[in-house]
C-alpha cells in the first residue's frame, strides 16, 4: 500500500526526519523517525570498526482507539505534535518551534522593558531637565 501523497507532505511539513510505512503484520499504518545507528563490525588489526545505519525507528501506529485500521490523517499529525510536547519537544522541528518562541516572548520581554526604562529616564529626567530649561529665570532686585 502506498500513503496518501498530500497526508505524506504534511508529515514531512511537520519533520524531515518522519516517514510512513505499511505494516504487513499488523496491517496498520506505521510512522516513524529515520534514525542514526552505529553498529559494530568487529574487530580488524585489533581496533573496533562502526558504521553507522539510517533506520526506521516506529513511534506511532495509526489505529483507532478500539486498535482497529483507519487512515492517517491532519489528526494522526496532531497527535504526532501531543506526544513530541509531551516528550520535552521531541522531535528537532517541535524543539525549533519552541525555541522560537522561547525568544520571540524574551524579545518581546527586553522591548517592554526598554520602553519601560526609556519612559522613566523622559518623566524623571529629561522632561525636568527641559522645563528647567525653557524656564525664563526671574532676577528680583
Amino acid at each position: 500500500m502506498t500513503p496518501d501523497p498530500i497526508f505524506e507532505r504534511a508529515l514531512r511539513r511537520y519533520d524531515d526526519e518522519l516517514r510512513i510505512r505499511w505494516n504487513d503484520q499488523a496491517k496498520r499504518w506505521v510512522i516513524g523517525r529515520m534514525v542514526s545507528r552505529a553498529e559494530n563490525e568487529g574487530e580488524r588489526l585489533g581496533a573496533t570498526w562502526y558504521y553507522v545505519r539510517r533506520c526506521f525507528h516506529p513511534i506511532f501506529h495509526v489505529e483507532t482507539e478500539e486498535r482497529g485500521f483507519r487512515q492517517p490523517g491532519q489528526d494522526t499529525i496532531a497527535q504526532i505534535a501531543m506526544m513530541d510536547l509531551c516528550a520535552g519537544g521531541g522531535s528537532m522541528v517541535a524543539a525549533k518551534r519552541k525555541l522560537i518562541a522561547e525568544l520571540a516572548a524574551q524579545e518581546q520581554r527586553l522591548q517592554a522593558e526598554g520602553a519601560a526604562e526609556m519612559d522613566a529616564l523622559v518623566t524623571q529626567e529629561i522632561a525636568p531637565a527641559i522645563i528647567r530649561s525653557n524656564t525664563p529665570s526671574v532676577v528680583v532686585g
